[in-house]
């Protein structure tokens, strides 16, 4: 019985863990976040190669 009442709580605290772990964040939809992330991605790629690199048309993609 003092197992029971050890495991109970254990049980009950690893699905509260996983649930939250499990559920959606708030980032919007998904698909859109992640258009947003990698347009500010592609646009601080530009801004680093614009920044680093001697000639910027060799380092474009084809």
């Amino acid at each position: 019985m003092k197992a029971a009442k050890m495991l109970i709580p254990a049980l009950v605290a690893t699905t509260l863990v996983v649930g939250g772990c499990a559920r959606h964040h708030g980032y919007g939809s998904a698909s859109s976040y992640r258009e947003a992330a990698l347009e500010r991605g592609l646009a601080e790629m530009d801004e680093l190669v614009d920044k680093t690199v001697n000639d910027p048309e060799k380092a474009k993609p084809n």
